[in-house]
């Protein structure tokens, strides 16, 4: 990663303008590493913003006379990450109390272009966190590094996406550069689409996005929510399309939402697709299913297709859950199929208690 450095001069001057700033921070509330300064993490209280805002008009001078007017006192920008940190600081404070041209005109001045794009894309992050996206788009023209403008971009587009401006959030979409950029703007969108359960937008947009890897994880996610909701139809055509392209179906995670949701005969019926590796917790959620539903006939029926090394444990934590709704007949029976007989003892214990518990509550 490539890094900066200044004269020690510049270095003086930045921490002078930053320790000026921590002064005014409360003790208590100080949010900074004791190494290299720290970055500053939180707002400065209200009632010292006049004072410090003095403090920058004072320092600012001093600054701009040695790093704006005079860039050639500047050396090599190679490997100094701890200045890095210094003009982020600087900048974080200056948008923190409302100083947008003088945190612009910081990240400007930095001569090396990686770096000021991953500055312009910490100030498009601010104003997008507090919802000046016009003013976070204006950034985006500073930023010439790919990566920091994509990044700056996704940032933008899931604020967009929080506020539910799916309108607004198409259009920008449209302004990502490149096919793989693109398409991860258009999953976002169609993810999130499907998520409140607008299932026809979600699905137009796919068309929208060109990797077609990109393309099946977002028919993979359409798939699991309409798995919570129940639309176990559609969740069978989309399995099937994904077949046919030859992309993993996400079998398990399927599976658990069924049982979870108590439908048990579509969760056993996907059970034998299910990878090995995956088969014994997915038949751990389904007996689990069953014992919600109060059915300890399909428990038994279920746990018995396996041996006894993981059973115990199971219908130690079945035995639980009845206790603790004080269906005391349901608990009983489970814990006589409990092979361990030093956990069924403690079960045992545990059920005469909460027996006890509950007669004498009776007088």
């Amino acid at each position: 990663m490539p890094k900066i450095s200044f004269s020690s001069e510049i270095i003086d001057l930045i921490k002078a303008i930053i320790e000026d700033f921590q002064s005014y921070k409360n003790k208590d509330s100080m949010c900074f590493y004791k190494e290299n300064i720290g970055e500053l993490r939180e707002k400065i209280e209200e009632q010292f913003v006049k004072n410090i805002k003095n403090k920058i008009k004072v320092n600012e001078n001093k600054l701009r006379e040695k790093f704006f007017k005079s860039p050639k006192k500047i050396d090599i920008w190679e490997s100094d990450e701890k200045i890095q940190k210094l003009v982020k600081e600087l900048i974080n404070v200056y948008l923190n109390n409302g100083y947008l041209e003088k945190a612009i005109e910081t990240a400007k001045a930095i001569p090396y272009d990686w770096v000021k794009s991953w500055m312009f894309k910490n100030i498009v992050k601010e104003r997008a966190t507090k919802g000046k996206l016009k003013e976070a788009k204006n950034m985006l023209n500073h930023i010439s590094d790919k990566d920091a403008k994509f990044s700056a971009m996704k940032i933008i587009l899931q604020k967009h996406l929080k506020q539910k401006d799916f309108k607004e959030a198409v259009e920008f979409a449209k302004k990502f550069s490149g096919d793989s950029c693109r398409s991860d703007a258009f999953k976002m969108i169609s993810e999130k689409y499907a998520e409140k359960g607008d299932f026809e937008k979600a699905e137009a947009l796919l068309k929208n996005i060109l990797d077609e890897k990109k393309k099946g994880s977002a028919l993979k996610y359409i798939g699991i929510e309409h798995a919570k909701r129940g639309n176990l139809d559609k969740v069978e055509e989309i399995k099937n399309i994904l077949i046919e392209l030859g992309i993993a179906f996400p079998i398990k995670k399927v599976l658990i939402l069924y049982a979870r949701n108590g439908w048990l005969d579509k969760a056993e019926k996907m059970l034998p697709e299910v990878n090995k590796k995956d088969k014994l917790e997915s038949l751990k959620e389904i007996i689990m299913g069953y014992a919600r539903q109060g059915d300890l006939k399909s428990v038994f029926n279920m746990a018995d297709r396996k041996d006894n090394l993981w059973r115990s444990d199971l219908f130690k934590k079945i035995a639980e859950d009845f206790i603790q709704k004080k269906m005391f007949k349901k608990a009983k029976k489970v814990i006589n199929k409990i092979p361990n007989e030093e956990i069924k003892k403690y079960l045992f214990e545990v059920l005469n208690e909460n027996n006890q518990k509950k007669r004498c509550k009776l007088f």
